[in-house]
C-alpha cells in the first residue's frame, strides 16, 4: 500500500477553469510517495489524478493518467493538464477535491481539497468588474475586454457595462461576435442612415419580407403618383412620376378594368422589337374560348371563331374563316371558309366560299361558286352557279343550272338552257304566262308548285333565280288600296 503526502498544488481554481492566453492552463503538483511505514519509494508508477466536487464518492469531472512516472526517493512532481485539458472540465461548484490512485491500489484517502493561494485572491478581484481596483469612472477602451473561445467575457459581471463606460468609437465590428446582437438588443428608431456607412448593407443582411411599403419615404410624391426607374436627370435612379407618362412606364395606361396603350398610334410587339402592325406576334398563340377578328362581327357561339367583316356565328364551334355577310347557324360546328352572303345552317354543314351559296342540311357541302344550294343529307355541290342538290347523298360536280333530285344521284356538271319569263304582281295575285294565278300572300312552296305545272313552253320549269325578290321568299304584300298593274320583276327559269 502506497501513501502520498501532498507538498504543493500550485494554482487556484480560477486558473484551472480559465483559458486566457497569458496564463498557462497547467498545475504543478508535488508530493512524496512512501510505503505504509513511511519509507520513500523508488521506481516507475502509474498515477491517476481525478477532480471531484465532493470529498467522498461521486463521479469525477476531470481525469488525467500519468503512466510509468519515475519516482526517486519518494519525490513525485507532475504537471497536471498536460494530458487532459482543464478546459474540458465542467465542475458543478467551486468546491473541488483531488483524488489520487497509484497503480491498481484503491484511491488514496482522504481526498485533497484545493484552495486559493494568496495571489489567487487578487486574481479573483481582477476577474470581476466590481473588484477592479483603481478603475474609478474610467471607460473601457477597445480590446480591453477579452473573451474565451466560447464567447464568454472574462472578469465582468453580467449587465454591469453600459454605453457610459465605453469610449466612443472604440468598439469596432471585429470586437463583436457574429450573430450576438439581435433586433431585440436595439431600441426602436435609434439607428438612422447617419449610423450606417454607405454600401455596407446588402440584400443578405435583410430578412425577406421585413421591409414593407410603409418603411419607404414618400420621396415627395403626391396623390396618385407612382415609382418609376429613370435614366435621366443624373443617371439611373428611382423617382416618382404620374402614371402613364415618362421613361420606364412603357406607354400603358391602367384604367381599372381596361389596360390600354396611352398613345393610340403606338404598336405592340411580342417576340419582336419592330412590330409591323398594331399587334405583331412572333411565336405561338394559345386562345381559350371564342375568337373574333375583324369589324362588325357577331359571335355568340361556344368556342366559335369568326374572321372577316360583318359575319355571324351563332352556334357552338361554328367557324367563319373570312369574307363578309356570311352566317354559320347550324346546331353544331357549321363552317364557312369565306366569300360573301353564304349560309351554313345545319350541323356540320360546310360552305367553302363563293357568293350566295347555302348548305342547309346535315353534312351538306357547297364548295364554292354562286347561288348553289345543298339542301339534303350528305348532299354536295362542288361549284358552278345556280346548281341545286335536293335528295340524300346527291352530288353536282359543277356547271350551271343543274338539279340533282334523286337519292345519291350525280351530275358531273353541265349548263342547262335558261330564259326569263315576265311575271306581273296584281292585287288579286301573281300571274305569269300560261300558268294559273296565285293569290296573295305567296309562299315559296306555292310558287314552286306553280312552276312545276305544264307551261305553254311545253316543258316543266325549274326556278333558278329571280331579280327582286328571290323565289323562295314571299313577295311583299301590297298595301291596302293599292293596285299593282305593272311588271315588277322577271323570273329566271331553267327549261328541262
Amino acid at each position: 500500500m502506497c501513501r502520498v503526502t501532498v507538498l504543493a498544488s500550485i494554482l487556484a481554481l480560477t486558473v484551472v477553469t480559465a483559458s486566457q492566453a497569458v496564463v498557462p492552463p497547467l498545475i504543478n503538483y508535488q508530493g512524496e510517495l512512501t510505503d505504509n511505514t513511511g519509507n520513500p519509494l523508488n521506481g516507475s508508477f502509474d498515477f491517476t489524478f481525478r477532480l471531484y466536487n465532493q470529498p467522498t464518492g461521486g463521479a469525477p469531472f476531470w481525469t488525467e493518467i500519468h503512466p510509468a512516472h519515475v519516482v526517486t526517493n519518494g519525490a513525485v512532481n507532475v504537471i497536471l493538464g498536460t494530458l487532459t485539458l482543464f478546459s474540458t472540465a465542467t465542475p458543478t461548484s467551486n468546491d473541488i477535491w483531488l483524488g489520487i490512485t497509484v497503480g491498481t491500489d484503491p484511491e488514496l484517502s482522504p481526498r485533497t481539497r484545493w484552495v486559493s493561494v494568496p495571489f489567487a485572491f487578487e486574481a479573483d478581484r481582477a476577474d470581476t468588474a466590481q473588484y477592479a481596483h483603481q478603475a474609478g469612472t474610467a471607460k473601457l477602451a477597445s480590446k480591453s475586454i477579452r473573451a474565451d473561445t466560447a464567447g464568454h467575457a472574462f472578469g465582468i459581471a453580467d449587465n454591469t457595462v453600459d454605453s457610459s463606460k465605453i469610449i466612443d468609437n472604440s468598439v469596432i465590428s471585429a470586437d463583436i461576435k457574429n450573430a450576438t446582437i439581435l433586433g431585440a438588443d436595439i431600441a426602436q428608431n435609434t439607428i438612422t442612415g447617419f449610423h450606417i456607412a454607405p454600401n455596407v448593407v446588402s440584400s443578405v443582411e435583410i430578412t425577406n419580407g421585413s421591409i414593407k411599403l410603409e418603411d419607404f419615404s414618400d420621396m415627395g410624391a403626391t396623390d396618385g403618383q407612382i415609382i418609376k426607374f429613370s435614366t435621366s436627370n443624373g443617371g439611373p435612379h428611382w423617382t416618382v412620376a404620374n402614371p402613364g407618362t415618362g421613361n420606364g412606364v412603357g406607354g400603358w395606361t391602367d384604367g381599372g378594368t381596361i389596360v390600354r396603350l396611352t398613345t393610340i398610334d403606338d404598336s405592340v410587339g411580342i417576340g419582336t422589337t419592330t412590330p409591323s402592325a398594331k399587334l405583331d406576334v412572333v411565336g405561338d398563340i394559345v386562345v381559350s374560348g371564342k375568337a373574333t377578328i375583324g369589324p362588325g362581327q357577331t359571335n355568340t357561339g361556344l368556342n366559335a371563331f369568326v374572321a372577316g367583316e360583318n359575319n355571324t356565328a351563332s352556334t357552338s364551334w361554328a367557324t367563319i374563316s373570312g369574307g363578309r355577310l356570311n352566317v354559320a347557324s347550324g346546331d353544331v360546328a357549321p363552317t364557312i371558309g369565306g366569300g360573301q352572303n353564304n349560309t351554313a345552317s345545319a350541323p356540320h354543314s360546310t360552305v367553302g366560299g363563293g357568293f350566295n351559296n347555302t348548305a342547309s342540311n346535315f353534312y351538306s357541302t357547297v364548295a364554292g361558286g354562286t347561288f348553289n344550294r345543298a339542301e339534303s343529307l350528305y348532299t354536295t355541290v362542288s361549284g358552278g352557279l345556280f346548281n341545286l342538290s335536293t335528295d340524300t347523298g346527291s352530288s353536282i360536280g359543277g356547271g350551271a343550272n343543274n338539279r340533282a333530285r334523286g337519292a345519291y344521284s350525280v351530275i358531273a356538271g353541265v349548263a342547262v338552257p335558261q330564259k326569263r319569263i315576265p311575271i306581273r304582281l296584281r292585287e288579286s295575285g301573281l300571274r305569269f304566262p300560261g300558268a294559273p294565278g296565285i293569290p296573295l300572300p305567296i309562299e315559296g312552296a306555292q310558287l314552286a308548285a306553280a312552276f312545276a305545272m305544264p307551261h305553254r313552253e311545253s316543258s316543266p320549269l325549274s326556278v333558278v333565280d329571280c331579280s327582286i325578290p328571290r323565289w323562295e321568299m314571299s313577295p311583299p304584300s301590297p298595301e291596302v288600296g293599292v293596285t299593282w298593274q305593272v311588271e315588277i320583276f322577271h323570273l329566271l327559269v331553267a327549261v328541262y
